[in-house]
């Protein structure tokens, strides 16, 4: 049955690697409004995740302040980035948040829900939303490109080596309350999966004439321990929430994919 399992699992990661990774390459080198609005339909998606979650868990929160709190804070980091709107960033951000703010007010009111289930709601969105937005923002740097295929490449290859790493070598958990099946070495394979992507990522970049930043190898070694740990983190949260809620998977959507895209929110 286990053995199942596992091939199921493998089955559903290698389907949403060979579809998503190929698009996802595209619009990252795409830019501009193609790559802002491929986040921010993943932060619908990943709203969505939330709100179920939250309902199974029990909060009585209802889906939509998940999907306006997220994709507000999102779309403003689309928004200020473009260079001819500088001078209406400050109004943009307090519409934003007016927005959401009048949102929290009126379902609050309808709904009746306690001030802690709010709270403990608009928290989770903001990390997420406020995650995802910093894609935005990176991807508009200078050397964007180039930054945010290594901030994606060491994410999932922390989360994949962590994977195989924790199934073939696994013997000491890292924290069995709340996840039995991590391990202490898989843990340790996805920060050094993450290290050495980060690594070769760094000399892919280095050998580009286009490339100009100016970054020590030194630096991407501590981004790749920094990033693979912050996964592990994230890992571990998203898997109490699926405990709390009961349910084996949060990523019913992308399959397979739910630990690494939290984590990548986090990062």
């Amino acid at each position: 049955m286990a053995k199942l399992l596992f091939g199921m699992h493998m089955k559903s990661r290698v389907i949403t690697a060979l579809i998503g990774i190929p698009i996802l390459g595209v619009v990252i080198f795409a830019g501009e409004f193609w790559f802002s609005g491929l986040v921010i339909l993943l932060a619908g998606i990943g709203a969505f995740e939330l709100g179920h979650l939250s309902n199974k868990i029990g909060f009585r929160v209802p889906a939509s302040i998940f999907l306006i709190c997220v994709i507000v804070i999102v779309g403003l980091s689309h928004f200020i980035t473009i260079e001819q709107y500088e001078n209406y960033h400050l109004l943009a951000a307090i519409f934003a948040f007016t927005i959401i703010f009048l949102t929290w007010q009126f379902e609050r009111f309808k709904y009746k829900t306690s001030i802690t289930d709010w709270l403990i709601s608009f928290s989770i969105s903001i990390c997420l939303g406020g995650g995802l937005a910093y894609a935005i923002l990176l991807r508009n740097l200078d050397e964007g490109i180039y930054l945010t295929f290594w901030l994606i490449a060491v994410v999932m290859v922390s989360d994949t080596s962590s994977f195989f790493v924790g199934r073939r070598f696994g013997k000491h958990k890292l924290a069995p309350k709340v996840s039995p099946m991590k391990t202490i070495e898989g843990a340790i394979g996805g920060i050094l999966g993450a290290v050495i992507t980060s690594v070769i990522i760094n000399y892919i970049f280095t050998s580009i004439e286009k490339y100009d930043a100016d970054i020590s190898v030194f630096v991407f070694v501590i981004g790749g321990v920094l990033i693979g740990c912050i996964t592990i983190v994230g890992d571990l949260a998203e898997s109490k929430l699926k405990r709390m809620a009961g349910v084996k998977d949060s990523g019913t959507i992308f399959p397979g994919r739910g630990e690494a895209v939290s984590a990548a929110s986090q990062t």
